[in-house]
């Protein structure tokens, strides 16, 4: 990160040698920082052990950086960034609600089984 600040300060300072105005690259900064955020949140997430994940908590946090994300310049959305930033967002929904399910007991023998065999996870409780 210190390194990108680095390149972004001397970019500036070359085009003040030409008389040229650098934008401060304000859309970049926010971008950066909206993704810090959110894959700070899902590293700390991915430890959480599986009785005590908080289905409706994380849900209502990805939400909020989905919403967050929506709101930053449309420019953005053609960055890779915003589209992996954008894509690991829904995917984790899409995955809370995957794990809300497997948690209602109603659901989760049936299915159960299935996970195990797919992720080749003995027990994953």
């Amino acid at each position: 990160m210190a390194r990108v600040e680095n390149e972004m300060t001397e970019i500036q300072q070359s085009g003040s040698l030409f008389e040229v105005n650098i934008p401060e690259f304000k859309l970049l900064k926010q971008c950066r920082k909206e993704l810090r955020m959110l894959t700070s949140c899902i590293e700390d997430w991915k430890t959480t052990p599986w009785r005590k994940v908080d289905v409706e908590n994380m849900d209502i946090e990805c939400k909020k950086f989905a919403k967050d994300i929506r709101l930053l310049d449309k420019e953005m959305r053609s960055w890779d960034t915003f589209v992996k930033l954008d894509g690991t967002v829904k995917n984790m929904l899409t995955s809370l609600r995957a794990v809300g399910e497997l948690q209602n007991p109603a659901i989760r023998g049936k299915h159960w089984n299935q996970l195990i065999n797919s992720t080749k996870v003995i027990s994953l409780i």
